[in-house]
Parts: structure tokens; C-alpha cells; sequence
């Protein structure tokens, strides 16, 4: 049993494959999206967040890297990407090309066996 992140009901996750199913229904998962949004439109209403920070920041929840001038590796990007592909709603994440994901995992693996 999981706990949905949003109501905090359990629920068990399907099975049947996909990404990790975090929310109990597809209900509270848009909720969660439309709280974002609206919290997102206060702060930038009250001024304590610009369009140019929102734009230009390093998410908080990521890591800096070890060596500020080498800039972040292919895997940070890599999986900066796949965690905004999993905040899309599933008919637009279901309609992206499978390509994207398969180059995804090219570069994953390759910063993998780049490591010593």
C-alpha cells in the first residue's frame, strides 16, 4: 500500500507498469498541479518571486555540483528532464515519442560508465 501525496489516502499502485504512481487518482494528482500554479501566481503577484528567477534558478530540491565550473553532468540533465516529464499530464507525456526517452537512457548510461 502507498499513501496519495496529495489526500494522504492509501492506495495500492497499479502494476501494470508506467511510471511510480504517486497519487490515488488522477483527481488529486491535478489538484496538486493546480496548487502549484496558484502558488506560483501568488508569489509573483506579492513580488517574492520574479519570472526571471523562476526562469534563471537551479532547483532547489538538485544538488550543486562538486565542481561549480564543470557545470552539471549529462545525468543531471537527464534526469532534470525526466522529472518535468513526469509532472505533464499523461496524455501529453503518453503522446511524446518514445526517442526521447531512449536518448534519456543513452545519456544515463553513458555518464555511468564514465564514472571511475
Amino acid at each position: 500500500m502507498s499513501t496519495c501525496r496529495w489526500c494522504g489516502r492509501a492506495f495500492t499502485p497499479r502494476i501494470n507498469g508506467g511510471k511510480p504512481q504517486y497519487f490515488c487518482r488522477a483527481a488529486c494528482r491535478r489538484a496538486l498541479d493546480a496548487a502549484g500554479r496558484r502558488w506560483i501566481a501568488a508569489a509573483l503577484a506579492d513580488g517574492s518571486l520574479t519570472i526571471d528567477a523562476l526562469r534563471t534558478s537551479i532547483p532547489e530540491t538538485r544538488a550543486l555540483p562538486i565542481d561549480a565550473k564543470a557545470g552539471p553532468s549529462a545525468s543531471d540533465a537527464a534526469d532534470t528532464l525526466l522529472d518535468l516529464f513526469i509532472a505533464l499530464p499523461e496524455p501529453i507525456l503518453f503522446a511524446l515519442p518514445d526517442e526521447l526517452f531512449e536518448r534519456i537512457a543513452v545519456c544515463l548510461e553513458m555518464e555511468a560508465a564514465c564514472r571511475p
